[in-house]
């Protein structure tokens, strides 16, 4: 009887031993997968607002304010805002060839803050995306 109670608290002592050397793994894991998953949100979100604006910047070569306002207003608006950034005017840049068939190309850019990147060093990713479509009109 005193044999086998005696193992049962050897057993929970060495889960507990176990849990403590495991979790902090976990938890940084956990937390790299939660960083990336916003990276990967805010990149996916912003290819799409570029492309957005490069549509329309494609029918109105001229009206480079209201392609700006287009990406800035798909971005900021797009579902839940996993990321918690928000996409300003000042950080859409649009160049336009001007002339039917040339190119427009609507570029955007911001600075993700990384929640349990600091840990490791790295408290900011840029993420950059652009998208480049002919113009279909003359201004």
């Amino acid at each position: 009887m005193t044999r086998r109670l005696f193992s049962r608290r050897r057993s929970r002592g060495q889960s507990l031993v176990e849990l403590a050397l495991v979790l902090p793994m976990i938890v940084i894991l956990l937390a790299a997968v939660f960083d990336i998953g916003r990276v990967l949100d805010a990149s996916i979100v912003l290819a799409n607002s570029v492309r957005v604006g490069a549509r329309f910047g494609a029918s109105h070569p001229s009206w480079f304010d209201s392609v700006r306002s287009r990406v800035v207003e798909f971005s900021n608006n797009s579902g839940w805002n996993f990321t918690g950034v928000l996409l300003q005017g000042s950080d859409v840049d649009v160049a336009s060839g001007g002339a039917a068939g040339s190119t427009i190309r609507v570029t955007a850019s911001f600075n993700l803050p990384l929640f349990f990147g600091p840990a490791i060093g790295i408290h900011t990713i840029r993420i950059v995306r652009s998208a480049e479509m002919m113009i279909l009109v003359d201004p």
